[in-house]
């Protein structure tokens, strides 16, 4: 496995644990995404958790190979997928360019430290879990949307059949 790869795999780790530690983050976001308005910030969060939440099932598949992933263990990577759905589905009105561009930002944060990374996704994630708190997602919505990331990263478990346990 290489450097890279082993790079990634410990940020997905460490990013879809972030509800079970909820540490706060050691730095702010890059000037990259502080540089750009709310609505493209929370499509840059949506992707980059997407990210986190594949890279998780990933590195679980990679520590229970061939075998079962257990729920508890699936429960981080179904919450980080959740959160993504919802600040993608807040960045809907973008115009394809500001897509594009939120893609292009996403891929440079993606390429930074892994610190970076986890540290912009820490602060995603602060961002959505208030936005909730508040009352600016309905609560509807979130149970659809965690029903909707739970079915997705289901079947990236069941992916070429290992680590899942055949739901």
């Amino acid at each position: 496995m290489t450097s890279s790869l082993l790079k990634l795999s410990a940020a997905a780790l460490a990013a879809v644990s972030l509800n079970a530690f909820a540490a706060p983050a050691d730095s702010a976001p890059p000037k990259v995404f502080n540089d750009v308005g709310v609505t493209v910030q929370s499509r840059i969060c949506g992707e980059l958790m997407a990210g986190l939440a594949l890279g998780g099932v990933q590195a679980l598949k990679m520590q229970f190979p061939g075998g079962k992933v257990p729920e508890v263990k699936r429960k981080p990577v179904y919450d980080t997928s959740a959160q993504a759905v919802v600040l993608l589905s807040m960045a809907g009105s973008l115009k394809l360019e500001e897509r594009l561009k939120a893609g292009e930002i996403a891929a440079a944060i993606e390429k930074m430290e892994p610190q970076v990374h986890v540290d912009t996704a820490m602060f995603c994630q602060r961002r959505v879990e208030a936005w909730i708190r508040a009352g600016e997602v309905k609560k509807d919505f979130v149970i659809q949307a965690y029903d909707q990331a739970q079915q997705l990263m289901d079947k990236a478990f069941a992916a070429s059949g290992s680590g899942d346990d055949d739901q």
